[in-house]
């Protein structure tokens, strides 16, 4: 079933609800003696009740008296509900809450039939992520393998929905076939439907997804979504006015939006001179002695805003940025790299030897390609990846204005395009295309870098089986 006709469902049921409402404080009263009808709201999704919820009772009849008859209550915190004295005949249950809302799908009314005075309990539910799944792409959908990606599409200067406007998912998949192991870029489009809405059925959950949208000439940034199976994964995207602008080889994207922020610790405390960027901009900002940044100039809508700090894991995220007349505010935690790293040896068990890590030993049965501390201090290379340039199969880009460093990808063995290494720092996994070296160490700071560029030549320690392509493991100066 479409989102266009559950929310046409939806709306046309709550017209009918609300049409004919009797406002009302706590529990309704009906006139006369009849049946205490009583029940539960639960929210499938959260697992939990659903206080606050409006509930509705209204009578089916011919006559225009008996349809005008409709009781209304609020369930408590328990999510309870009650009807005192709910004469005999046949009712529609169901119920309103503001969470029904931001899902975009249609909640069933119950029947219920009143025949005596005798007590009636009933339950209403939201339906759980696999019924809701069900409902918008059918039960087929439902898999350990993928899951249901929905939002609506809204405007930066007035979030009112966008209509019409097309949304764009791309992603990586890692592809196994008679020509061997190699990864492809797929990507799928579909225009909104009712208010904006969009839904995305059957989304592989592994690996992050690239998510954008366009509304005539306004568009926004690409903005990530992680998915996981059997889940909904509710994503709003903004649309703006955003100009293309070509400078020195490369585009760039401007706009009427700013964005004010601060760039703090995990505990709290400011972090001075942190890059912070947007990305497909060239707008650069650096914190100042209080964690503060501005930024101007930016495309407006749903954009990635990527923050980096020496001695910090690198952060990437999504920020909407308005044009009307909101404030764009917003703070960012980064974690430290070595608390990062030491939490992780703490926790597992070391991979390497005294003999640098078994460096040398894997080095001596030559199954990939080895760079010691002797030829990094002889090449005097300013990034890692420089490091990696005349290593076969690799190649080395620029991802775009925004971003500090570069790009890492292993050509495919079999000719068949590239795909995204992973990235190991003593030992601890950075799954690919979520860090590039670039972004996590400096070379002063290296003590070695083991490059493995077909799936299956890495030692097991170094291999990914989600991935399907080579790694890249990294040692630091102790």
């Amino acid at each position: 079933m479409s989102i266009a006709r559950l929310l046409s469902q939806w709306h046309q049921g709550l017209a009918l609800l609300c049409a004919l409402c009797i406002p009302s404080m706590g529990f309704a009263q009906a006139q006369g003696s009849g049946a205490h009808l009583s029940g539960m709201v639960y929210d499938s999704l959260n697992r939990r009740p659903l206080s606050g919820a409006d509930v509705h009772l209204r009578r089916l009849g011919d006559s225009a008296d008996s349809a005008n008859i409709e009781f209304t209550a609020i369930a408590n915190e328990r999510g309870a509900f009650e009807f005192s004295d709910v004469a005999v005949g046949d009712y529609l249950l169901g119920f309103f809450h503001v969470s029904l809302d931001s899902l975009g799908v249609v909640m069933p009314m119950s029947q219920v039939e009143v025949r005596s005075g005798s007590p009636i309990s009933i339950d209403l539910a939201v339906p759980s992520h696999e019924g809701i799944i069900a409902l918008v792409c059918g039960r087929n959908s439902i898999s350990d393998t993928t899951g249901l990606l929905m939002g609506v599409v809204r405007t930066a200067e007035t979030a009112v929905p966008a209509q019409p406007s097309v949304v764009a998912l791309q992603w990586d998949e890692v592809v196994i076939g008679n020509g061997g192991v190699h990864g492809e870029t797929r990507g799928i489009t579909t225009p909104t439907r009712s208010e904006g809405w969009y839904a995305f059925c059957n989304v592989p959950v592994n690996g992050a997804m690239q998510l954008r949208a366009a509304h005539g000439a306004d568009t926004s940034g690409a903005i990530v979504a992680d998915l996981m199976a059997r889940q909904v994964v509710r994503r709003d995207i903004y649309v703006g006015p955003a100009t293309r602008i070509e400078r020195d080889s490369a585009v760039v994207w401007r706009g009427p939006a700013q964005l004010a922020g601060e760039v703090r610790t995990s505990n709290g405390s400011a972090i001075a001179g942190a890059s912070v960027s947007v990305m497909r901009s060239d707008a650069v900002a650096t914190t100042n002695s209080d964690g503060r940044f501005l930024l101007t100039g930016l495309p407006a809508g749903s954009q990635t805003l990527a923050v980096r700090a020496l001695g910090f894991i690198p952060a990437r995220t999504t920020v909407h940025l308005m044009t009307g007349a909101a404030r764009n505010n917003t703070q960012v935690s980064l974690t430290s790299l070595k608390t990062y790293l030491d939490t992780i040896r703490v926790t597992t068990t070391r991979v390497y030897s005294r003999d640098m890590n078994g460096f040398e030993s894997r080095r001596r049965a030559g199954q990939g390609h080895f760079i010691d501390r002797a030829q990094i201090e002889r090449r005097n290379a300013t990034l890692p990846s420089d490091l990696l340039q005349m290593i076969p199969r690799v190649e080395v880009a620029q991802p775009g204005v925004g971003f500090f460093g570069k790009r890492i990808a292993f050509r495919s063995a079999f000719g068949k395009g590239y795909c995204r290494p992973d990235l190991y720092v003593d030992g601890v996994l950075f799954r690919a295309g979520d860090m590039e070296i670039d972004e996590i160490v400096n070379p002063d700071h290296v003590e070695a870098i083991e490059v493995y560029t077909r799936p299956g030549v890495a030692p097991l320690q170094f291999t990914n089986n989600m991935s399907g392509c080579g790694s890249i493991v990294v040692w630091l100066r102790k």
